[in-house]
């Protein structure tokens, strides 16, 4: 019976329409189930209260034919016809309380009912919609002045007695209160649901956000700030590049290419959040992470290095899990940048000046399967690390250099 009436309420929506449209067809669904059950229960109502004199046994007919009428409303939905299918429902639930009102008359309380004609239109049709409920609206008002003029100048169809009139004053009171409070329910519930579905694409937006910017400037751009650019005196600067990653594509297949690289840049992600650094970006194989920025790091070389060292020993347990042979070169260096995002649109937290030049220079210098450092970063760590003299190197666009490379032996 559960999956019958799930399968009632919730199916043939696609996954396509919005979450207000799928709520709003929903809850017409639950409506015409609730106004077959309420349409039935005075059915029954009725039949009984005839059997004792209270009541004429036309009523039981007239709800008779609206719960057919409340099925096919339900039925259009089903069949994905729902604007036809809610359109069909207000007309049913318009027309019921219409003819409810001339026959019983303003003393028997049903033109309460159209307290809940004029909310309905808006809890069960979509803002796409806004026609209908206007159009639904007109009625409900157009109905119960008809009505009340009819009634102004004639008696209620059904000629009721005083305890007659006493009894469907009650009954209508007790439904009444039932469906008002099932439409606050329900307006209650779906604004707390609401607010959860906000509050959960809020923090998936928040962590997407976070996920590709730094947390400080993340908050800075959030706050509106429009160009954030920020000059930064002590930052470490690695670049690495994977030698023989050129000769290793043409041999594989482009997905399962991509799919190796991602399986290796996750495991320097995971070093990077290790070691409290900063991931920049990545640009093909070359992998670019720095320390001291945007926030300080007085430790910034020797988070660096010690990253390095770890991306080297993560790289030879992948190529003997890979069988294949390929080689990390990674440079190092030790300067002042300029850091922060720039431009409209696919924002990225990104690095400039010469500091950054001069590591991507060290690691292209470099050899595989070695660390290359700067002499400005040999001197942070020259008493911490082993180092050997590269010797004097000429830089494109520094000149001559003293480099070093780090000694993989402790000291």
């Amino acid at each position: 019976m559960k999956t019958f009436l799930e399968n009632l309420l919730y199916s043939k929506i696609p996954e396509t329409n919005s979450i207000r449209a799928k709520k709003t067809t929903i809850l017409s669904n639950k409506i015409s189930l609730l106004s077959i059950t309420v349409s039935f229960i005075v059915m029954m109502t009725i039949l009984v209260s005839y059997f004792y004199g209270l009541s004429s046994i036309e009523g039981f007919y007239l709800n008779g034919i609206f719960v057919l009428l409340y099925s096919m409303s339900l039925y259009f939905n089903f069949k994905g016809k729902f604007s036809l299918g809610k359109s069909v429902q207000m007309i049913s639930i318009n027309l019921q309380i219409f003819i409810n009102f001339l026959a019983f008359g303003p003393e028997a309380k049903v033109d309460l009912y159209f307290i809940v004609l004029f909310i309905l239109p808006f809890l069960i049709f979509s803002v796409s919609e806004k026609n209908l409920i206007l159009l639904f609206i007109l009625i409900s008002i157009f109905l119960q002045v008809l009505g009340r003029i009819y009634l102004f100048y004639n008696l209620p169809i059904l000629n009721l007695n005083t305890q007659q009139i006493i009894f469907w004053q009650i009954s209508n009171m007790f439904f009444l209160y039932l469906i008002l409070g099932g439409m606050i329910y329900n307006f209650f519930k779906a604004t707390h649901e609401a607010e959860e579905m906000f509050l959960e694409e809020q923090e998936r937006s928040e962590g997407l956000l976070l996920n590709i910017l730094p947390h400080s400037i993340a908050k800075r751009l959030k706050s509106g700030e429009g160009v954030i650019a920020e000059h930064y005196e002590n930052v470490t600067v690695l670049f690495s590049d994977i030698v023989g990653f050129t000769e290793y594509s043409q041999k594989v297949s482009p997905q399962i290419l991509v799919n190796k690289l991602n399986e290796l840049f996750s495991e320097f992600d995971d070093l990077s959040v290790r070691f409290d650094l900063e991931k920049i970006k990545t640009i093909g194989d070359a992998y670019m992470v720095i320390s001291g920025a945007p926030e300080e790091n007085p430790l910034h070389a020797e988070k660096i290095l010690d990253m390095a060292i770890e991306m080297l020993n993560v790289l030879y347990i992948w190529q003997k899990k890979e069988s294949v042979d390929l080689g990390l070169r990674i440079g190092i260096h030790t300067g002042s940048i300029v850091a922060g995002v720039i431009g409209k649109k696919k924002f990225i937290f990104d690095i400039w000046g010469d500091t950054v030049n001069t590591a991507s220079r060290m690691e292209s210098h470099g050899e595989p399967g070695k660390i290359h450092l700067s002499g400005v970063t040999y001197d942070l760590l020259k008493d911490k690390y082993n180092f050997s003299s590269r010797g004097k190197i000429k830089i494109k666009g520094k000149g001559e250099m003293e480099t070093y490379f780090f000694n993989p032996i402790s000291s």
